[in-house]
């Protein structure tokens, strides 16, 4: 396995292919185009020039950065490449970012053991409460119920 990570988005087509991987639905290609678009960032890992994984941030560029994405192909996991994809992102940051910029993320099930070992805290704490979410449509309806 020769693994390399490329600073750069993947295609419409790799995002898609990866996200179907990950069975986290793959918006159409012309929403993908606009998500991608918008990203601040991102890296891919290619082995023998197939796309293997990514991982892309969003925010202001500055003050607050959010990892999304961060997707390796089942025969490739467990390798290291998804430690490199977010080693190779915040080396990104640090060429843009303030010291102090906030990097988030919301680990997968089962993946907060994986982003702890590369230095990231669960937010539960006293001073930072926990993280949260919650879709456009249901907050939508409940900002206005309430």
């Amino acid at each position: 396995m020769s693994v390399t990570i490329e600073a750069r988005l993947p295609t419409v087509s790799e995002f898609t292919a990866l996200r179907r991987e990950t069975r986290w639905g793959t918006p159409d290609p012309i929403i993908t185009k606009t998500v991608l678009k918008r990203s601040f960032s991102g890296v891919v890992a290619t082995d023998q020039n197939k796309v293997i994984g990514m991982a892309r941030t969003v925010g202001d560029g500055c003050l607050i950065l959010y990892i999304q994405d961060v997707v390796v192909t089942a025969p490739h996991r467990s390798k290291g490449v998804g430690r490199a994809l977010i080693r190779a992102v915040i080396d990104e940051a640090l060429t843009s970012c303030l010291p102090s910029c906030t990097i988030g993320l919301f680990a997968a099930m089962g993946q907060a053991g994986f982003y702890e070992k590369l230095g990231f805290h669960v937010r539960s704490t006293p001073s930072f409460g926990p993280a949260m979410q919650g879709t456009l449509s249901t907050l939508a309806k409940a900002t206005n119920a309430a």
